[in-house]
């Protein structure tokens, strides 16, 4: 299988804009299925090097970002679905008031009325969205000592590990030695299959202590030490990609808790100007020239807010 390359190339953060589109990015990274760099894909390919005290740190980081993409989804959907409704009611109602319509004004109202459930739920979800990514960016913390633990030099895991294939061989090239799980047997050659997928050659020969007897330390180290040598290089090497992975998801996390804010802001602002067009139009005898200025004004949000979320208003208007 393909490693994926590292998480994200993300915009530069200098507009307003940009936020939105790294925010569309980020999430988007998180769906199911998603292939090619994305947050949640690196954890899935890499989940066999995982150990199993690794493991559950990655499981929870996964959950918790596929938390943070579903509250995303729920209040942008909303709020996009309420401001595409706006798109169509204002200006039918401000066309309405040059000849009075009932219809045209309580459709408006009632959509007002409406959006205010709509768009506090969506301030909520988005607030959701910001505690699953903080505690997301914990889990992270979490896999990244543990993989410290599990692959760095010196450290009990590694050398637990390196003790481990050498009692695994010695178990193979006694006499009589079991088929202990992780021997997989060729013509030729056995292969010991330990942690992390690496695996180090027995000729078949020494298994069950065909070759005179068990292997003594001296001797394992000294035909499998440049192997394991070599092996223990690629283990570092995988722990470097992990770890760089984690840090560049971790960069991403923090990267769209910064644009979440500017989300709730946007959801906010629309949330006001919804509050003044709603208070206007609920006095029947407000003036034209009194109430044209907020509808235009929350027109003018809405049309702003579907512009920063072009995804999302194609498949609300398909």
């Amino acid at each position: 299988m393909t490693k994926p390359a590292l998480p994200l190339t993300l915009p530069e953060q200098n507009t307003e804009g940009n936020q939105a589109a790294m925010l569309r990015a980020i999430m988007a990274g998180l769906e199911n299925g998603f292939r090619g760099n994305g947050l949640l894909e690196w954890l899935e390919t890499y989940e066999g090097d995982f150990s199993v005290a690794a493991a559950p740190h990655a499981s929870a980081t996964i959950t918790k970002l596929r938390n943070a993409r579903d509250c995303f989804q729920q209040a942008t959907n909303s709020a996009c679905g309420w401001c595409t409704l706006m798109k169509a009611y204002i200006p039918a109602y401000l066309a309405a008031l040059e000849a009075p319509d009932a219809t045209a004004r309580n459709c408006l109202m009632q959509a007002l009325v409406d959006g205010d459930a709509v768009l506090v739920t969506a301030i909520s979800k988005l607030s959701e969205c910001s505690t699953w990514l903080t505690d997301a960016l914990g889990s992270l913390t979490a896999l990244r000592a543990q993989l410290r633990y599990d692959f760095e030099e010196d450290t009990a895991a590694r050398r637990q590990y390196v003790e481990s294939i050498a009692e695994n061989v010695r178990s193979y090239t006694a006499p009589g030695g079991a088929a202990v799980s992780g021997l997989v047997v060729t013509a030729t050659a056995c292969f010991f299959v330990g942690p992390f997928g690496l695996a180090v050659l027995i000729p078949s020969g020494f298994v069950g202590g065909k070759a005179g007897g068990a292997m003594s330390d001296a001797v394992i180290y000294k035909v499998y030490g440049p192997e394991l040598d070599a092996q223990l290089a690629t283990v570092q090497t995988k722990f470097a990609t992990l770890q760089a992975h984690v840090t560049e998801t971790s960069t991403g996390i923090e990267t769209a808790l910064h644009a979440l804010r500017g989300e709730a802001e946007a959801v906010t602002l629309l949330q006001a100007k919804r509050t003044v067009s709603a208070t206007f139009m609920g006095f029947g005898n407000m003036p034209l020239r009194n109430v044209a200025p907020e509808a235009n004004a929350l027109l003018a949000t809405c049309t702003t807010y579907l512009v920063d979320h072009p995804s999302l208003t194609d498949s609300v208007e398909a």
